[in-house]
């Protein structure tokens, strides 16, 4: 009951009025690509985010990758966005001079080793994660473009459907008003869309709940963006990170988050009045106020941004 009471707690005293509330794990990915964000300030270029840095240097393995969760893919996305953070480090240090060169080299050339064994080794037929024919891709491009080009059996394959994944994709249809979905991964069209025209996209700062690609849109637009800049700073600082630099791959999930932990619980047998009343009405109103104002549907996040994973609830 003790354990009960407090996760309630923990949801109703972390919501935000204005970004909701998130505690999904710490994503490398995301992390990796928010550190790579800058930012000039009283005429002075400094990294807007040099935690995220710096816990992508503590989370690199002994074997110079970065962490694989559940599937190869992952540790190929986490280990090539943060190739891509520390060069981007070594190149311009900044205001973090704590950091030897020679230690950024150390662990890039670590790095390129495991990542090269890991898309040696990788199935791509076999690979599910959503939008990795995009994603890999554009990494490696990226890092083509530094300097460090990746060859392995699969990657004509890989390309091939890339290539059919964006047969019909038009830079223009992101322009308009529809939530798709490569708004959740706009890191991967860097070169390739016109990021100034992606303003009226954003919800409370975010580009559709995602670090990463919010971190793209803030690192690509001609005009600084102050509403992504607190979007991020919230997500680092309120997010499960509490800001050690790991943020999650989306944020907010306060709709997820409420209904699965509500609903596990009162089937499990809690009550309103064992779990705290005034709590549980809390979230509850949260909630119902997202199906009124979604007419019936329910996404992920913020009911005040159409989401692009919805739940549809009789």
């Amino acid at each position: 009951m003790q354990r009960a009471q407090a996760l309630i707690n923990r949801l109703h005293n972390g919501y935000n009025e204005k970004y909701g509330f998130g505690s999904m794990s710490c994503a490398i990915y995301d992390s990796a690509w928010v550190s790579q964000i800058s930012k000039v300030e009283d005429g002075v270029r400094k990294w807007l985010f040099p935690q995220c840095f710096l816990y992508i240097l503590a989370n690199q393995k002994q074997d110079g990758s970065w962490e694989s969760y559940s599937s190869e893919i992952d540790g190929i996305l986490n280990t090539a966005a943060s190739l891509l953070a520390v060069h981007r480090h070594f190149v311009d240090p900044l205001q973090i001079s704590h950091i030897t060169s020679g230690d950024l080299i150390r662990r890039f050339d670590a790095g390129k080793i495991a990542l090269q064994e890991m898309l040696t080794d990788w199935d791509v037929e076999a690979t599910e994660h959503v939008g990795f024919e995009i994603l890999v891709p554009a990494l490696l491009k990226y890092l083509e473009d530094a300097g460090y080009c990746f060859e392995f059996p699969r990657k004509a394959l890989l390309m091939k459907i890339r290539a059919e994944k964006l047969r019909k994709f038009k830079p223009e249809y992101l322009y308009g008003n529809a939530k798709l979905t490569p708004l959740h991964s706009l890191e991967a069209f860097i070169g390739t869309i016109d990021f100034d025209r992606l303003s009226h996209q954003k919800t409370f700062g975010s580009m559709m709940a995602s670090p990463s690609s919010t971190a793209a849109y803030l690192m690509n637009v001609s005009k600084w963006d102050d509403d992504s800049e607190h979007y991020l700073r919230h997500v680092v600082t309120a997010g499960p990170g509490w800001g050690n630099g790991g943020v999650p791959s989306a944020y907010p999930s306060t709709h997820f988050e409420y209904s699965w932990v509500l609903s596990t619980l009162l089937k499990a047998g809690f009550s309103n009045a064992s779990l705290g009343s005034e709590q549980t009405e809390s979230l509850l109103n949260v909630l119902a106020t997202a199906f009124d104002h979604e007419n019936g549907n329910i996404g992920f996040g913020d009911p005040l941004g159409p989401c692009s994973f919805r739940l549809n609830v009789d």
